[in-house]
């Protein structure tokens, strides 16, 4: 007989490298060994700006681990805007709309009216939107729940014994139950999590390009009509006669300083929005994952303007977008690197190193798709252990995320558009180097 039980420790000492290996064996990126190490030993709060405390729930089979994913407790206003209820579903979008409509008239002005009175409701009802359990990979916008390939139980029998002992845990402490990036709706994850009363909320789609009938970067372009060939080429060589060109390596621990400088300067202007990233964080990250994580770096003669981090995963044949970013010159010319640092580049390598597939992460989804990328739904998942923040918050989060749904779905439907966007790559930059 199969005794199943989760349990919760504050870090990875009790599972050895053997048994950590072998449980995530099967998982993406971000639910590997390397990337559990890697945030295990990360100072959580002070790259995400909240109070953190990073935990795992554990799941055994007769005292064996099965299956680990990482638990975080997230608590304050200042915490990264994707981990806090606050920031993401009340706060963030406002500001996004207030930057576009400084003076917001008419239906908008109704709106955030409405949506800041129902907040004060929330807060005044004790509804805690700053004080959550998150389960999910730290660091990542993905929450992939690892199982080990040789569990003896079926999956929906793990997920069961993890969900309602981290239910109790909610319950006893009062909190939020956020599950965070789940893949699809159909898996056998969402069922269980739906079954024992999560609801759901659409978050993002996720962008993926299949790479498995392309041997060479040419066979790629080859695959898109001529028009849009024709435009594609043209985009990649005014970004070689503009002067540009771009390198890579596989020695991120030897670049973790550029890292850190080039990721501060990309992202100093957005505050909340991204996860700071210093040196430590990056050197660690390349003595961990050795050359199953690389950078690629843009360059115009001798400043390095942008790069592009990226993770691969060997036995699922996949490579995944970490980080990207570009340095703000004022120079208009060096934008025509973005197609290239964000997509081209990515493409050529994994198709290089023999991938099936290149994760691009969510957001850009009209110049993603019309690269080839094909969109997967990422889902949040939530369990409120008081029946009034359920009855209170969740039709809310619900409708936050058709809403967030319609309005990707309305760009990517969009032909005029992109049709417009082939017209721009059609057009010729200037040689520099003349």
């Amino acid at each position: 007989m199969v005794t199943i039980r989760t349990s919760l420790v504050t870090d990875l000492s009790t599972i050895s490298d053997e048994s950590l290996s072998e449980i995530t064996a099967d998982g993406h990126s971000f639910s590997s060994a390397e990337w559990y190490r890697l945030v295990s030993g990360t100072d959580i709060s002070r790259l995400t700006g909240g109070d953190v405390r990073l935990g795992f729930a554990v799941t055994t089979e007769n005292d064996r681990p099965v299956s680990l994913v990482p638990l975080m407790r997230i608590r304050g206003r200042g915490a990264y805007f994707a981990y806090s209820i606050r920031r993401y579903y009340f706060e963030r979008w406002m500001e996004e709309l207030l930057r576009q409509h400084p003076s917001p008239k008419g239906a908008f002005s109704r709106l955030l009216r409405g949506v800041k009175s129902y907040k004060w409701l929330l807060e005044r009802s004790g509804t805690p939107i700053d004080d959550c359990l998150i389960v999910g990979s730290p660091l990542a916008l993905r929450g992939h729940v690892p199982v080990s390939p040789s569990a003896e139980s079926p999956r929906g029998s793990i997920y069961s014994s993890l969900i309602t002992t981290l239910q109790k845990y909610s319950r006893r402490h009062q909190l939020p139950l956020w599950f965070f990036g789940i893949v699809g709706e159909r898996g056998r994850l969402a069922q269980s999590l739906e079954r024992f009363g999560c609801q759901r909320t659409f978050m993002f789609h996720d962008n993926v390009v299949e790479l498995d009938d392309y041997r060479r970067f040419s066979d790629y372009l080859q695959s898109f009509r001529k028009s849009t060939r024709r435009a594609f080429t043209r985009e990649l060589l005014s970004t070689e006669r503009a002067g540009f060109d771009f390198t890579h390596t596989d020695e991120v621990e030897t670049v973790a300083e550029e890292l850190a400088d080039l990721h501060a300067r990309c992202h100093s202007r957005v505050g909340d929005s991204q996860i700071h990233h210093p040196r430590e964080f990056w050197s660690n990250m390349g003595h961990i994952f050795g050359p199953r994580a690389e950078a690629i770096f843009a360059h115009d003669r001798d400043k390095t303007l942008g790069f592009h981090v990226l993770i691969r995963n060997e036995r699922r044949g996949e490579m995944w977008t970490y980080r990207a970013g570009r340095v703000e010159t004022g120079q208009p010319r060096e934008r025509i690197i973005n197609s290239s640092l964000c997509f081209y580049e990515p493409i050529r390598r994994a198709i290089a190193l023999g991938y099936r597939r290149l994760w691009l992460g969510p957001a850009s989804y009209e110049a993603k798709a019309l690269r080839g990328a094909r969109q997967v739904p990422v889902y949040n998942y939530f369990w409120f252990p008081r029946h009034w923040d359920r009855w209170m918050l969740m039709p809310y989060l619900e409708q936050f995320g058709e809403i967030s749904r319609q309005q990707i779905n309305r760009a990517l439907e969009r032909p005029t558009r992109v049709r417009a966007a082939l017209k721009k790559l059609s057009k010729p930059a200037p040689d520099n180097n003349k």
